[in-house]
């Protein structure tokens, strides 16, 4: 079994901290008070969730045209949103194929961000076991939030990117390794990416071995033809 310090795979990443300045799902407590307390209270409640919560948390349902029935891990871990400060947010999304027994996958990003224009994120990098993957991503959404503040406008970008098994269940392997434990410098393990847009700087986000695995497993209780 892969641990998370000594035999991490060289492709699984651990969340330093300059993820922390892009990735504030995670320690947005700490960044509104200052208070050193308040996100190790953060973070401890980040390793508190495991694969069972992940699974017990992922919705179910049918696509409208009944063929397809959608996983979604949504609700599994829900940061909240404040005006003026970059916001990112993902979730994992399962498709099976009722008649033929496919599976594919998704990862779902939101990027909320202040700025004068559309960064218009395009293109996404992650590392795989077989080498660097370079996918382009499916726009969802746009909205323009707010032009209230003298930095700019809010902005808010729905994007997706498809994920192949393999990686998914190579990342789910660490898991049980990786819940609850940090290494010595406090570091949590997680599955890195980076997207990139057509203006501006790529950022860095990430996905935790428990939402992999609890999704997986999920999809898992449901038979094939």
């Amino acid at each position: 079994m892969l641990g998370i310090l000594d035999f991490r795979p060289p492709w699984v990443s651990i969340l330093g901290d300059e993820m922390r300045k892009a990735a504030i799902i995670f320690f947005a407590a700490f960044i509104l008070s200052g208070c050193v307390s308040t996100r190790e209270a953060a973070k401890r409640e980040v390793l508190r969730l495991d694969a069972q919560h992940f699974k017990d948390t992922t919705t179910v349902k049918q696509v409208s045209s009944g063929n397809l029935t959608e996983f979604s891990t949504l609700n599994g871990y829900r940061p909240e949103k404040y005006m003026g400060t970059p916001w990112l947010d993902s979730f994992l999304i399962g498709y099976l194929d009722n008649q033929t027994g496919k599976r594919s996958y998704q990862v779902y990003q939101f990027i909320s961000y202040q700025g004068r224009g559309w960064r218009l994120y395009h293109r996404v990098t992650y590392r795989t076991p077989d080498g660097t993957t370079s996918k382009p991503l499916t726009r969802l959404h746009r909205e323009l939030l707010d032009c209230a503040s003298s930095r700019g406008c809010t902005y808010e970008e729905h994007v997706v990117f498809d994920i192949d098994k393999a990686v998914l269940k190579k990342i789910a392997e660490l898991a049980s390794e990786a819940q609850g434990k940090t290494d010595s410098s406090g570091k949590i393990t997680a599955f890195l990416y980076q997207l990139y847009p057509e203006k501006g700087h790529p950022i860095k986000y990430w996905l935790l071995p428990e939402e992999v695995a609890g999704l997986l497993e999920k999809m898992n209780e449901f038979e094939t033809p």
